[in-house]
């Protein structure tokens, strides 16, 4: 185990320990392997998602309870990262279970 690394840490996948977010089955595989995903490994998986345009992977974590709203890297949250990638089925889904911009105060 790396040193300073969480022991839970450790045993997390790399697709569910920050950056990009492998294919939705692997997602799977992990979520539901050992013991259950915490709120915020959830959330930043599916940031993760969002930033990589992958809506069957964000739909699914969505599902289990991640976060849309959840503020990630550089103060944006998923939807915030999914317009700026231009994944226009992610900001169309995100849209419609109400994640908002950071900004967006209505």
């Amino acid at each position: 185990m790396a040193r300073g690394v969480p022991a839970r840490r450790a045993r997390r996948p790399r697709h569910l320990r920050g950056g990009r977010v492998a294919r939705s089955a692997r997602v799977e595989a992990c979520a539901t392997a050992g013991e259950p995903l915490t709120l915020e490994e959830l959330s930043s998986a599916f940031w993760c998602a969002c930033h990589g345009g992958r809506l069957a992977t964000a739909q699914y974590l969505y599902g289990l309870g991640a976060d849309p709203d959840r503020v990630g890297y550089g103060d944006r949250t998923p939807l915030d990262i999914a317009r700026e990638q231009n994944a226009t089925d992610v900001v169309e889904w995100l849209s419609a279970v109400t994640a908002k911009p950071l900004g967006d105060s209505a």
